[in-house]
C-alpha cells in the first residue's frame, strides 16, 4: 500500500485531518471527532499548507448540508469524471512534471475535480470498498489535491494560490461557476485565514 501506518495514523487523529474526517458520515462519532493532542503523529510531509486540507473539510460539510436540502439525487459538476476509482494503482502521488506547462485553468480543473472525487468519497461507506483500500483512496486525493495547491504555489505565489483555492472550493459548493467571479475575494469558509 502506498501510504504508511504513520500517515494513517495522523490521519485519524491528526488536528489536520479532523474537519475532512468530521465530513464522513459513515465514521463513527469517535474517529470523526478525535484529535490526539498529547504525543500527535508527525504530519505526513505532503501535508504541507495544513490550512487546505481543514477548507476542505469545512466545505465537505457545508456541501452536505446543501444538498439534505436539496430534493432528487445528488448532481456531480464532473459526472462520472469525478467517481471514486478503488484501485491501489490511484493511491500513487501525481507526477507534477506535466504541470509546468498547464494553463492555470487546467490545473483549476483539475483541482475542482479532486475536490468533487473527494467529496464522493466521504459520502461513500467505507465498509462497503473495504476500510483499508477506502483510507488510502481518501488519503491519495487528499495527496493529489495538496500537489495541485503546491503547485499553484509555486506559479503564483502564496495569497493568490489561498485566492484560486477558495474560489474553487466556493465553486464546488455553488455548483454553478456562473455565480463566482474569479478572484473574488469573499471569506465563506471560516478557517480562511488561518494557516498552519
Amino acid at each position: 500500500m502506498c501510504f504508511s501506518a504513520i500517515e494513517i495514523k495522523s490521519f485519524l487523529v491528526g488536528w489536520w485531518s479532523q474537519p475532512l474526517r468530521a465530513a464522513c458520515p459513515h465514521l463513527s462519532e469517535q474517529v470523526r471527532r478525535t484529535i490526539r493532542r498529547a504525543e500527535p503523529p508527525p504530519v505526513p510531509k505532503w501535508v504541507k499548507h495544513q490550512y487546505f486540507q481543514r477548507w476542505l473539510g469545512e466545505a465537505f460539510a457545508a456541501r452536505a448540508a446543501r444538498q439534505a436540502q436539496q430534493p432528487g439525487e445528488q448532481r456531480y459538476r464532473f459526472g462520472r469524471r469525478s467517481e471514486p476509482n478503488w484501485s491501489q494503482t490511484v493511491t500513487l502521488a501525481y507526477d507534477p512534471r506535466p504541470w509546468r506547462t498547464l494553463p492555470e485553468e487546467e490545473i483549476l480543473w483539475y483541482m475542482g475535480m479532486n475536490i468533487e472525487r473527494l467529496y464522493r468519497i466521504t459520502q461513500t461507506p467505507q465498509w462497503e470498498i473495504g476500510e483499508d483500500l477506502w483510507t488510502q483512496s481518501f488519503l491519495a486525493v487528499c495527496r493529489h489535491l495538496a500537489q495541485l495547491y503546491a503547485e499553484l504555489v509555486r506559479r503564483c505565489r502564496a495569497a493568490r494560490a489561498r485566492t484560486l483555492a477558495q474560489m474553487a472550493l466556493r465553486i464546488f459548493l455553488v455548483w454553478d461557476a456562473a455565480e463566482i467571479a474569479v478572484g473574488t475575494p469573499t471569506k465563506p469558509l471560516a478557517l480562511a485565514e488561518t494557516r498552519r
